[in-house]
Parts: structure tokens; sequence; C-alpha cells
């Protein structure tokens, strides 16, 4: 799982990340400036002791389709797998598609293998 600090960083002006914690989805920070402009959900500020600092977030029960249809990047356990768990460096996703970029051809089909494996659970 993400940290808040990773959360909270806002690498795109055109894209929303969104969150599954729990039965809600969490916007932070600027993406949570862009759910509160398009739908009205109501943002809170939170402090985080380990960063000593307050942060912005929008909670809500699902993604309806008026957020589906905007530039939103859901958060994913896959999301989790590929970046985190095995230390990639280069990987991107659009929707349901997703990249890695490496010059280790030998590690990119080992990693096809695991990602296969993974995703079948």
């Amino acid at each position: 799982m993400a940290s808040i600090e990773e959360k909270i960083q806002h690498l795109s002006l055109f894209r929303v990340n969104l969150y599954k914690e729990g039965v809600l989805w969490l916007a932070y920070e600027q993406s949570a400036y862009y759910v509160w402009l398009l739908k009205g959900y109501k943002p809170i500020k939170k402090r985080y002791k380990k960063m000593d600092k307050e942060v912005v977030q929008v909670g809500f029960p699902k993604v309806d389709a008026l957020l589906e249809n905007q530039n939103i990047s859901i958060v994913t356990r896959q999301d989790t797998f590929i970046k985190d768990d095995n230390n990639i460096k280069y990987y991107g996703r659009c929707v349901d598609d997703f990249y890695i970029i490496s010059d280790d051809a030998n590690y990119l089909k080992e990693l096809i293998s695991t990602s296969k494996e993974y995703l079948k659970n």
C-alpha cells in the first residue's frame, strides 16, 4: 500500500488519483480539490504526525460514471504489486493497460509470468 507521502505527490495536472481504503475511495490534496470541484464532496483536513503536516482529503463510497469519464487514475492492488513489491522504477498505466520499461529483457519476461500469476489470484 502506498504511504501518505506517496499519495499526496501529484505529478500531473491532468489526472486525479483515487485510493481504495476500506469501503471508501479517497483523494488527497490536488486530487481532492478536483473531486470537490466536480462532485461537491466536502473535503476535510487531517494531520499526519509522521509528516507534521495537514493533508486535505475527500472520501466517498463509490466511483460513479461522472468520475469514471474523467482522466482518473485509480491506484489498485496491481499498481502496488508492480511498482512497490517489485521495485519497478519505470511503470505507467492508462485505464486498464500498463507498461514497464527496463533494459533487461529477461527480467521483463519474468515479470510477465509473475504478473499473470498475481492477476489470477
